[in-house]
């Protein structure tokens, strides 16, 4: 069990935006109950909330550079800061869930660094 949730966060937190919506998509398809959803992105170690009629940065897209999305719906997953193999550098993760009728309409996603 713990062995599965650990694959399930190494799984959706991958290296940059293109590579993470990969994942996500892969785990939680266009069409996926929203509640679903956001039981998947739990399990992947994200803690989520929804947001009404607000928009928000997509960095997956194929140049890297930000697309304003919205306002819409949506549910908002954050991973928090984590740390690398760095003890000064962490990573963190931020997925955008579109909500349309109940259901994941599109996967927004930005990963970024900190540190020094």
């Amino acid at each position: 069990m713990l062995r599965n949730m650990i694959e399930d966060v190494l799984s959706l937190m991958q290296a940059d935006a293109l590579s993470t919506k990969a994942a996500v998509v892969a785990q939680v398809p266009i069409g996926t109950p929203i509640t679903q959803a956001e039981q998947t992105m739990r399990r992947g170690g994200f803690k989520c909330s929804r947001v009404v009629h607000e928009s928000y940065a997509d960095y997956a897209n194929s140049d890297g550079k930000q697309v304003v999305r919205g306002p819409t719906t949506f549910l908002y997953c954050d991973s928090g800061d984590r740390r690398t193999r760095s003890w000064f550098v962490s990573k963190r993760w931020q997925v955008s869930l579109e909500d349309v009728g109940g259901r994941v309409a599109y996967v927004g996603v930005g990963v970024g660094v900190t540190g020094p």
